[in-house]
């Protein structure tokens, strides 16, 4: 039985997009944003935890899908870094989907 080839290396599947660690591979925009709507809907992230799943600057992309209508929060909290650093980072809930 032959194995069918992924035709697309920067799309994720459904499947790969909603598990907790998946992580987006493409420095595309627009499957940034995807990405991180995908992530919002499941539950609140935090900066870190976009940036650890391949958004190299989530609040490029949540600024993105504000502008696009999306209604998401920004709360603030202490979260310690990658290097160590306790440092006071944006936590972002989706409270809406964009209106049509």
């Amino acid at each position: 039985m032959k194995k069918k080839k992924a035709t697309n290396k920067g799309s994720q599947s459904q499947n790969e997009t909603h598990s907790s660690t998946a992580r987006v591979n493409s420095t595309n925009a627009t499957t940034q944003k995807l990405f991180v709507l995908a992530c919002l809907r499941e539950r609140p992230h935090s900066s870190n935890e976009l940036h650890m799943r391949g958004i190299y600057d989530p609040r490029a992309r949540i600024f993105s899908l504000r502008q696009e209508g999306y209604d998401i929060s920004t709360t603030w909290r202490y979260e310690t870094d990658v290097a160590g650093v306790e440092r006071k980072i944006g936590v972002y809930s989706l409270l809406s989907e964009a209106k049509q």
